[in-house]
């Protein structure tokens, strides 16, 4: 090789190895700057391409491990069997109808059904929806999921990002940019998802159409025409609801030509649409949480709108039975052979609530009818009558928890929930299901005995056998129940223990041993190890386990110092928070600490600062979270 080839070799390797430098400098200062991104809920249309079905995509994880039912959506459990009597209303969407943001109860879904349970008997609502859905996904899910219960009418949220997030839901980027993205800051950053979305939506506010503007219409209304006939075959109707961007409720805002061309398209193919801009226009800004989710009053908004403009019909006469009929002629009527009589008097009886306590004894009865859609309104019933009086019930409505029928299941919990019954009232019931392996009801009477708490330390041996379970969501909620146990339920640590790496408990199980506080030492090694998870939620949930344990957790300091330096805040939180609990040697921690007191996060500067005062000679540990 002659000198002047070597020359430009060697210049080539400079080059190349500077531009990998910068680029290297470049990415280490994009995550100093980056806010930790949720790992549950990916950002939308860019974060979620990972897991697909054709052209069925799903967020990678789902919802929140708990909020889910089987049909991986995050609404409660539902019978595949109509029951008789009842409409099923199935509310399709992205993000904004999945609640993002919201706990599950605040989505507008399980309010509308919250809205129509105080006003009539025969509706059942669903929330099918998951973050980063467009309309092709939710016609496909109406098929996947919708169509085998048997819907009678469709609700399709729309919201306006839906029309530009069509072309980049369909077209599945190359595995390399997907990898990219997951594990590059600066890639996230000249991506921008969030900065696409919100500029997609700006487009369909131009005076002119541009191209991508009219083909995302043309795609969105094909996808809604599909879905209106997929639901005519079924014998269900398509209803259309229309959810504003925050930015149209500013003064200066453009005028609502996505909202026109919709109710254009709607009333061109007699579909029913509600466009929510006004209503929340009268509610201002306040009902977003950012550009495009609404708050929980938000969503009231959504729910109470969709209820008072008739998108949902709902039985008028049960409000004349309310008004008219005495108590003891609503107790006949549920012995009577009509079932719409008898289900109309267990609606009114549920209205009136604690004036309804003479009733307990006939609804108690009526747990035990054959007809599921009588044993889940009687539950329901009771549940509004609440404590004391229908803590009478409180044992049958535990043996409901195991009933055949997904829906009875639900209303037993719910009332069981509303009753909170003493362990003395139920507590064999529940521990009897929780030991018997082929139970239906397992994940809810476990729900129910990590709700009682501490009281509960009877029911740890039978939750130690429902670890066992072959169903994930049974086994998430007997982790959590032994963990609300807590320290009474120090014998179940070896059981969490061998459980510590199943993928589907992990965070759970973590935190649980946390709960078992010192009782918990055995797992002191696991937790440590679990500081370096690649989940930030295990890392963090593994710090604040190991201050629970307290001074028995000693020997884990070194790697609790070694979290201080973590990339998310809340690891670093719980880590300086964690070190005055176990008694951490002061020379090992105060480098990392002090280091932390100037920071950018105003809450770990504080821990960290509490950190060094308790750690010092003069003070003691405390105690608080």
């Amino acid at each position: 090789m002659t000198s002047s080839v070597r020359s430009l070799a060697q210049n080539l390797l400079l080059s190349a190895a500077s531009s990998i430098a910068f680029l290297l400098l470049i990415e280490v200062v994009a995550r100093l700057v980056e806010q930790p991104r949720a790992e549950a809920h990916g950002l939308p249309g860019v974060a979620d391409w990972a897991e697909w079905d054709g052209e069925f995509y799903t967020i990678a994880g789902g919802p929140r491990p708990g909020d889910q039912n089987r049909d991986g959506i995050r609404d409660r459990p539902h019978a595949i069997a109509k029951p008789a009597g009842v409409r099923r209303v199935f509310c399709l969407g992205d993000s904004t109808t999945y609640g993002q943001h919201l706990l599950p109860e605040q989505a507008w879904p399980q309010r509308l059904q919250e809205l129509l349970d105080a006003r009539s008997w025969g509706v059942e609502v669903f929330n099918v929806a998951l973050p980063g859905w467009s309309a092709r996904q939710e016609r496909i899910a109406y098929r996947h999921i919708c169509r085998k219960y048997g819907p009678d009418q469709v609700l399709l949220a729309i919201c306006l990002n839906d029309i530009p997030d069509m072309q980049n839901n369909l077209a599945r980027p190359p595995p390399l940019l997907a990898w990219a993205f997951s594990h590059s800051a600066l890639v996230r950053r000249v991506v921008d998802p969030e900065a696409r979305h919100i500029q997609g939506v700006r487009e369909l506010f131009g005076n002119e159409e541009t191209p991508r503007v009219r083909e995302g219409y043309r795609r969105l209304y094909e996808e809604i025409r599909a879905l209106r006939d997929d639901a005519q075959a079924d014998g269900a109707s398509l209803a259309l609801i229309v959810l504003p961007f925050r930015l149209q409720l500013a003064p200066d805002a453009p005028p609502p030509r996505p909202q026109a061309a919709l109710a254009a398209f709607c009333a061109a193919e007699g579909i029913p649409l509600l466009d929510l801009l006004p209503a929340f226009r009268r509610a201002g800004a306040g009902a977003f949480v950012d550009d495009d989710h609404p708050t929980a009053s938000g969503a009231e908004i959504v729910a109470t709108e969709v209820l008072g403009n008739g998108l949902v019909a709902v039985e008028s006469e049960d409000d004349a039975l309310e008004a008219s009929a005495s108590l003891p002629e609503l107790i006949r009527t549920l012995t009577r052979p009509e079932p719409r009589a008898k289900l109309r008097a267990l609606h009114a009886l549920a209205l009136r609530g604690p004036s309804a306590a003479d009733a307990v004894p006939a609804l108690r009865a009526l747990l035990e009818e054959p007809g599921p859609q009588f044993r889940a309104a009687a539950a329901r019933a009771l549940g509004q009558i609440g404590p004391p009086p229908a803590t009478a019930a409180a044992a049958a409505l535990a043996r409901r928890l195991d009933d055949p029928d997904a829906d009875v299941r639900h209303r037993a919990e719910e009332a069981l929930h509303a009753i909170h019954p003493a362990p003395d009232h139920c507590l064999g019931e529940l521990t009897r299901i929780l030991e018997t392996p082929a139970a239906s009801g397992r994940e809810e009477a476990a729900r129910i005995v990590g709700e009682m708490g501490p009281e509960a330390r009877g029911a740890v041996e039978a939750l130690v056998v429902t670890l066992r379970d072959e169903r994930v969501a049974v086994r998430e909620e007997a982790v959590s129940a032994l963990g609300q146990i807590g320290p009474d339920a120090a014998a179940a640590a070896p059981a969490l223990l061998a459980r510590i790496h199943d993928p589907d408990l992990r965070w759970r199980v973590v935190d649980a041993l946390g709960a078992l506080g010192p009782g918990a030492s055995a797992a002191v090694p696991a937790l440590a190890a679990a500081l370096e998870d690649e989940s930030g939620d295990v890392r963090r949930l593994a710090a604040r386990a190991l201050g629970r344990i307290g001074p028995a957790a000693r020997s884990a300091a070194p790697r609790l110092v070694n979290a201080l330096g973590d990339r998310r805040d809340d690891v670093r939180l719980a880590a300086a928070r964690a070190l005055p609990r176990v008694d951490a040697d002061p020379k090992l921690a105060r480098p990392a600490l002090e280091k932390l007191l100037h920071g950018p996060n105003d809450a770990v500067r504080k821990a960290a600062a509490a950190a060094l005062r308790r750690l010092s000679p003069r003070s003691t540990v405390a105690s608080d979270d």
